[in-house]
C-alpha cells in the first residue's frame, strides 16, 4: 500500500507494508460449498444470492491484513434483485435473437460497449460492501481500462488460441489491484507472467491427461458392456 489513510485507527497499520494472509482452509470450505451448491440446486437458483454472499464473508472473514480480518456486508436481496434484472435482460435479448434474427448483430455491438461499464460497476458494488477495521474499500476503474482488460484482450486470447490468456489474466488482476482503495490508502498489484504461463502449461497438460484418461476408461467400460454382446 502505498498512502496512509487519514482514519486515525489504521493510519499507523497503512504506513507500511504489509502483505495478505488467508487462514481458511479445504475442509470448512468445503462444507459451506456443498451445502451452497445443494440450495441453490433445490430452489433453481434462488439460493445461489445468498450462496454467494456465505462464500464471500467465508473467504473475506479468513483473509487479514496487519492482523485483522476484512468483512462483506452485501445483504442478499441485493444480489437476487441485480440477477434477476439481469436475467429478465437476457431473457428479452433471447427472445429478440429467436425471433428477429436480424437484431442479434444490433444487440452484440451495444453488449460488447456496455461491458466495461457492467463490470466497473459490479466491481465497484463489491470494494463498497467490503470494509477493514470501519474502513471501506472503494473502486476508481475507468471506462477505457475496463474496456481493454475484459473486451479487448479476451478476445485476443481467443484468437491466439488461449496463447495469450496468461497475459489477460495479469492485465486484469493488476487492473482491478491498482484501482482499489481501502480509505485514501491505495494498493499495488504486480501479477508474475511467468507464474501464470507455468499455470496455464499445468492446466492444459492435466486437460490432456485428463481426457485421455477418461477416454481409455470409457473405453475399457465400454468394451467390458459389450463383449457379452458379442459373444452371444
Amino acid at each position: 500500500m502505498d498512502t496512509p489513510v487519514t482514519s486515525a485507527p489504521v493510519e499507523r497499520a497503512l504506513s507500511r507494508k504489509h502483505g495478505f494472509e488467508f487462514r481458511g482452509n479445504a475442509r470448512e470450505y468445503f462444507g459451506i460449498w456443498i451445502v451452497n451448491l445443494l440450495l441453490t440446486i433445490v430452489t433453481v437458483g434462488i439460493y445461489s444470492a445468498w450462496a454467494k454472499v456465505r462464500r464471500l464473508r467465508y473467504f473475506y472473514g479468513n483473509t487479514f491484513l496487519d492482523g485483522h480480518n476484512f468483512e462483506y456486508h452485501a445483504r442478499p436481496m441485493q444480489i437476487l434483485i441485480g440477477r434477476i434484472i439481469v436475467i429478465g435482460v437476457l431473457i428479452v435479448v433471447n427472445l429478440l435473437i429467436q425471433f428477429v434474427s436480424p437484431f442479434f448483430g444490433l444487440l452484440f455491438i451495444p453488449y460488447l460497449i456496455a461491458l466495461p461499464w457492467l463490470i466497473n460497476k459490479a466491481i465497484a458494488f463489491n470494494a463498497r460492501m467490503t470494509t477493514w477495521r470501519n474502513v471501506r474499500m472503494s473502486f476508481n476503474g475507468n471506462y477505457w481500462g475496463a474496456l481493454g482488460v475484459f473486451v479487448a484482450m479476451p478476445i485476443a486470447a481467443s484468437i491466439t488460441l488461449g496463447l495469450l490468456a496468461p497475459v489477460a489474466s495479469r492485465m486484469s488482476s493488476n487492473y482491478i489491484g491498482r484501482n482499489l482503495k481501502l480509505g485514501t490508502a491505495s494498493f499495488n498489484t504486480d501479477a508474475n507472467l511467468g507464474d501464470l504461463y507455468r499455470n496455464f502449461g499445468t492446466t492444459i497438460v492435466f486437460a490432456i491427461v485428463g481426457s485421455i484418461v477418461l477416454g481409455l476408461v470409457l473405453a475399457i467400460v465400454g468394451s467390458a458392456v459389450a463383449f457379452p454382446f458379442m459373444s452371444l
